[in-house]
């Protein structure tokens, strides 16, 4: 019996009441509409950068350096050791950095 009164209450607070606006219960009635706004920005408003040319030339620069360092190394050590993890690991820090340094620098347009 305690159920059907809970029921019937919720119920009750539920029904639109229209001089109050929206119910109670955080429901709406349905009558009401419920459309979302969006706002679009416009694509003039945002200058483009240049962190993929950042990205390409800073890539470039660590693969040099990279070939530079193990040709350096090569002479240190005794054992032979694989030289393009060397070379792919400083091109993809030099990529990330230049990629940094382009997506600062804005084009005039």
């Amino acid at each position: 019996m305690k159920w059907i009164l809970t029921i019937a209450a919720i119920v009750t607070l539920a029904t639109p009441a229209h001089s109050q606006g929206p119910t109670r219960l955080g429901l709406q009635a349905r009558n009401q509409s419920t459309s979302i706004r969006t706002t679009r920005i416009k694509v003039d408003s945002v200058a483009s950068s240049h962190w993929a040319q950042g990205m390409v030339i800073g890539g470039l620069i660590g693969a040099a350096l990279g070939a530079l360092l193990n040709h350096l190394g090569s002479g240190i050590s005794d054992v032979s050791h694989s030289s393009s993890a060397l070379i792919l690991g400083s091109a993809a820090l030099g990529a990330i950095i230049g990629g940094l340094i382009g997506s600062g620098s804005h084009s005039k347009s």
